[in-house]
């Protein structure tokens, strides 16, 4: 369980980075904070533990260099842009290594990912209904070709709009919406 706050809303985080574009280190410092668990689990589900620390601060340093360029775009903003960023931090990590690749690993955070989606007071049995049927739709999508669960993961699991992953992974809105349903169409036959 998490001890920091949950990342600002929208409204609130165009705020804070309007601020931290104009220098206000403590406005930084709340988008860091609400977006350090975030990211840690973005990139944790696709480098290795003993490179997580290396990773998260390769694509904090490089938040840093960059907030003066960004700009929000209608429909794309800065989370938007973070996940982009962070994404392309991991493939330059694993260009360096020359062994590119995105897979998730096997021991992804199930029971993270069922308390994101259960109830806010959620009963023990209704917890591990939630648990035991994200653990079997984990299963399932690791079953997918990485472009398709990469782009379910973002859209369904981290909560982000077509536009934003079309941002992040560098497609079309009207692309990322047919490989949305093409992997879900996969994850339905897999499971029969």
């Amino acid at each position: 369980m998490s001890l920091t706050p949950p990342p600002p809303d929208a409204q609130a985080l165009e705020t804070l980075v309007a601020r931290a574009q104009a220098g206000d280190e403590g406005a930084f410092g709340e988008i860091f904070t609400g977006y350090y668990d975030v990211l840690w689990r973005f990139v944790g589900k696709r480098v290795a533990n003993h490179e997580l620390e290396d990773v998260l601060s390769d694509i904090w340093l490089r938040v840093v260099k960059s907030i003066k360029r960004y700009e929000a775009r209608p429909g794309v903003g800065f989370r938007a842009w973070l996940y982009r960023l962070a994404r392309n931090t991991i493939i330059d990590h694993y260009r360096k290594q020359k062994d590119i690749t995105l897979e998730a690993r096997d021991d992804d955070d199930e029971e993270s990912f069922a308390l994101k989606i259960a109830d806010e007071n959620p009963l023990p049995d209704e917890l591990a209904d939630h648990a035991f049927n994200v653990a079997k739709l984990t299963a399932v999508l690791n079953l997918l070709p990485t472009k398709y669960r990469e782009v379910l993961y973002l859209r369904y699991r981290d909560g982000l709009s077509h536009a934003e992953v079309a941002a992040v992974i560098g497609k079309t809105e009207g692309n990322v919406r047919v490989m949305c349903l093409r992997g879900v169409k996969m994850a339905k036959e897999i499971v029969g």
